[in-house]
């Protein structure tokens, strides 16, 4: 699907903005050569002005109207009175027939909301060395008696970002089409609609925009309307999650299938329900962070973490724990493929070390469904060991394109997850025409496979063509492709580069990864051309060439980056 940039789209939309108190900001209406009233501009947008006159105008006039900035005429145009308000008949609104330059007026203004205030910005900026900015965590971690001071701390830091140009580039970029290999974006930067080249988006083999599963899903929308807002418990059990989660059953040969609302939903409240004090709970370092959280919340006293795909790391705990006593359940939790570099766990493994200690094995297939295995049922098929998971965790948000997370698993299991995740208990139901929706997703995956295929070509075409270029790239190969860059710093920048070149790709800063080893995260679908992949690598090429780290290890490229912060 092309999509290119409207004209008119950013008129559409009519963002308004008010008058900043204390601004040199005055109106004036004229209605002939003699007729003019003085007005207080109450509300600006791209279309059209709310004005509070001096004295009453009738709707339909057509009126010249002056704006006035620091005593300089800042914009004139004919308007028309399109509204007068019938309990203040001099309060009026006017459409313009030309766009007033909101940008020159953008001092004295102040838009209506936080997302107005990204749109808005300035679009000069400070340039030359990448902003200097703490830690995340620092922010999180930063001692005061006021509350709220780590907030003020951290708006700071991101109005750093916004004045070198970087916080776009990097989060919050507005998309005004449908998130697809190229879209178009507002970039606040040009002040302008722009197609870029996306690489940021999980949907692996693009089935959010795939005509069956968007008719699957419109069908269900006209008959049930577009939410369930009821829980399971109660109302919120429609036919189409019991169909989603018989398909479910299906697809991974399981007996029952529980629906949340998300992923990480799914993770917090199997592990809360799961774990107790005695329990013990061992998971991966690199797991995702709902598996974290989830084992943190859980009322676990025993939570340990292997070392990221050691399997002598993850047996010592065991065989550790094991030996302090009074130990009772056991837990291993794993990704399948691990969201950040792509990394497929060792099942086999796994499996055997559960077996051993007596635990039971919880693998999250986010990445892995539709994915991997020779008609995508993820990690199990790619070992060949159909059932071998315990607990298999999976969301809809990535492969099947949408939102909501499940748990597929015995009947027992899924039985006491309905009454003790409090996530999936206290929350309302998957709206019914997502549910329809997913379930066309997981048909397509086994009845197209072409979809996948395309996806793995574009994978192994896209990591050769880096590789070639130079550029420290990810070994593993994966739809998750990443590119080292080191220290923040350098992330910024790099990723600035690349927004500028009109292409779009995932920044991996700490936590996600370990500090000093940011990520430019590219993750490839099946939707993408050669084109798009070879605009990529050139995008890629430049910005790496520009920063002197093109030929540079690792080592040099974090010394580089570490070099900007001081």
């Amino acid at each position: 699907m092309e999509v290119t940039p409207s004209p008119t789209a950013l008129c559409s939309r009519d963002e308004r903005f008010k008058v900043k108190p204390g601004a040199d900001l005055s109106a004036l209406l004229k209605s002939g050569a003699d007729i003019a009233w003085c007005a207080e501009l109450l509300e600006l947008s791209h279309t059209g002005a709310l004005l509070a006159l001096d004295g009453e105008i009738a709707a339909g006039v057509v009126v010249t109207l002056c704006l006035m900035h620091e005593g300089k005429l800042a914009f004139e145009d004919q308007a028309t009175v399109m509204r007068v308000d019938p309990r203040d008949p001099c309060r009026v609104a006017v459409a313009f027939s030309a766009r007033p330059p909101l940008e020159a007026l953008s001092d004295a203004l102040l838009p209506q909301a936080y997302v107005r205030d990204e749109l808005a910005m300035p679009r000069q900026r400070e340039r030359g060395g990448a902003a200097r900015m703490c830690r995340v965590n620092d922010f999180f971690r930063l001692k005061s008696p006021d509350l709220f001071a780590k907030c003020v701390a951290f708006s700071e830091g991101i109005g750093e970002l916004q004045r070198a140009g970087m916080y776009q580039a990097l989060y919050r970029v507005t998309l005004t089409t449908a998130l697809d290999r190229r879209a178009v974006v507002f970039n606040p930067l040009t002040g302008r609609e722009e197609v870029m080249v996306c690489f940021d988006s999980n949907s692996y083999l693009g089935l959010h925009l795939h005509p069956k599963v968007v008719a699957a899903s419109r069908a269900v929308l006209d008959l049930v309307g577009y939410g369930t807002p009821s829980a399971q418990v109660l109302g919120g059990t429609s036919r189409y999650l019991r169909e989603l989660e018989a398909r479910l059953c299906e697809f991974y040969g399981r007996e029952d299938a529980i629906v949340f609302p998300s992923g990480y939903a799914a993770n917090q409240g199997l592990l809360t329900a799961l774990l107790r004090e005695d329990d013990l709970v061992v998971r991966d370092q690199f797991s995702h962070a709902s598996i974290q959280d989830g084992s943190a919340m859980s009322l676990s006293h025993r939570q340990r973490v292997f070392r990221h795909g050691d399997l002598a790391s993850l047996e010592k705990i065991l065989t550790s724990e094991a030996q302090r006593g009074e130990l009772q359940g056991r837990l291993i939790a794993t990704d399948g493929v691990f969201s950040m570099h792509g990394a497929v766990a060792d099942l086999p493994g796994l499996v055997s070390v559960a077996a051993r200690h007596g635990a039971r094995l919880l693998v999250d297939e986010a990445h892995a469904t539709g994915v991997y295995g020779a008609t995508g049922h993820g990690t199990e098929e790619l070992f060949g060991m159909p059932g071998s998971i315990d607990v298999l965790m999976g969301t809809f948000s990535k492969a099947p394109g949408t939102i909501g997370g499940y748990v597929c698993g015995s009947k027992a299991l899924v039985t006491y997850l309905r009454f003790f995740a409090r996530s999936g208990l206290f929350t309302a139901a998957l709206p019914a025409h997502l549910c329809a929706g997913v379930t066309e997703a997981f048909n397509v995956m086994e009845r197209e496979p072409e979809h996948r295929e395309r996806l793995w070509a574009n994978t192994f075409r896209l990591h050769a063509m880096l590789m070639s270029a130079g550029l420290p790239v990810s070994p593993t190969v994966s739809p998750i492709i990443t590119v080292f860059s080191g220290a923040t710093p350098m992330l910024w920048s790099l990723a600035a580069s690349l927004f500028a070149s009109g292409v779009k790709v995932g920044t991996v800063d700490h936590p996600a990864v370990a500090r000093g080893e940011t990520i430019l995260r590219i993750t490839v679908n099946a939707r993408h051309t050669e084109g798009d992949l070879e605009q990529l690598c050139a995008a890629l090429l430049a910005a790496y060439k520009g920063h002197g780290l093109l030929g540079k290890t690792t080592d040099e490229i974090r010394a580089m980056g570490l070099a900007l912060e001081r």
